[in-house]
């Protein structure tokens, strides 16, 4: 029987066949096993970026004398004494030596003037007690005086050393020639270290506050020396000198024993002035005391 119908139309399946099945698709291949974490294809590491700031990671080179990693720190303060600049041997004198030079200076001053002060009052026959303020100013135009011939001589001799300075083997000289000092820049010198500021004495009036300001002109004197790299504080830069040493002699016997002794004597004095002030705090709370 023609499965057609009878329009000419395509043929229809028969219900009653059953189909064929169709074909079946190609079984899949085996799947490869995952590779071992050894066997898998090792990636070449993400370049990294290296900073300038060292780092705590080690840098090791195989090269002798390869330069190093690019550091930022700043390099640590130098300790060692600086060297004079054409003077071989030669380094700039510590602060703790030089200001033991002069307090060896001053002292042998202060004696002179004393001895010179006592023999012009016995030859005069003046009463100390009686004259103080006169004798007081008279102590302290002599003491000017000397102090000006004193330095300004040793300066600006052959060998340009004070007492003190030779005691403590240190010389001063022109910055950087070495050269003695010619009077001008040694008068110069001896004004900025403050000796004519004794002639206050002469207006008792103003001994006071002078003294105190010359108080903090020596502090910064002090203060400039031990911070210029070659220890010339504001004295030494304004006269053009410089004070120097032998080099490697560190610090002597002498130095040690002339500190201990001038920070013993500023410590009296403080502890005096303290126990001066509190005596005469407490005897104004005394009873019967006028407020």
């Amino acid at each position: 029987m023609d499965p057609r119908t009878p329009g000419g139309s395509e043929p229809q399946p028969d219900p009653t066949e059953v189909p064929e099945p169709p074909d079946e698709a190609p079984a899949p291949a085996p799947s490869q096993p995952a590779p071992m974490p050894w066997e898998r294809p090792q990636s070449p590491p993400a370049a990294q970026s290296h900073s300038t700031i060292i780092s705590a990671e080690p840098v090791l080179t195989d090269q002798p004398g390869a330069p190093g990693p690019e550091v930022a720190w700043a390099p640590p303060p130098s300790t060692q004494e600086r060297a004079v600049p054409g003077a071989p041997g030669f380094v700039f004198a510590g602060t703790s030596r030089r200001f033991v030079a002069w307090v060896i200076d001053n002292i042998l001053l202060a004696i002179v003037v004393t001895v010179l002060a006592g023999i012009a009052a016995v030859a005069l026959s003046i009463d100390t007690e009686r004259d103080a303020a006169a004798v007081t100013a008279a102590f302290s135009v002599v003491y000017v005086a000397l102090s000006f011939v004193y330095f300004v001589l040793f300066w600006t001799s052959k060998r340009p050393a004070t007492p003190g300075m030779r005691a403590l083997k240190i010389q001063i000289g022109t910055a950087f020639d070495g050269k003695p000092l010619g009077f001008g820049p040694a008068i110069v010198r001896w004004a900025l270290l403050g000796y004519p500021l004794s002639l206050i004495y002469l207006v008792p009036s103003i001994a006071g506050p002078v003294s105190l300001l010359a108080l903090v002109w020596y502090i910064v004197l002090l203060l400039t020396t031990i911070g210029s790299d070659t220890k010339q504080g504001l004295h030494d830069q304004a006269a053009r000198t410089a004070v120097v040493q032998p080099a490697g002699l560190g610090r002597s016997v002498l130095v040690t024993a002339c500190l201990v002794i001038v920070v013993g004597w500023v410590l009296l004095w403080v502890a005096l002035l303290v126990l001066i002030f509190l005596g005469g705090q407490i005897s104004s709370l005394q009873p019967g005391s006028s407020v």
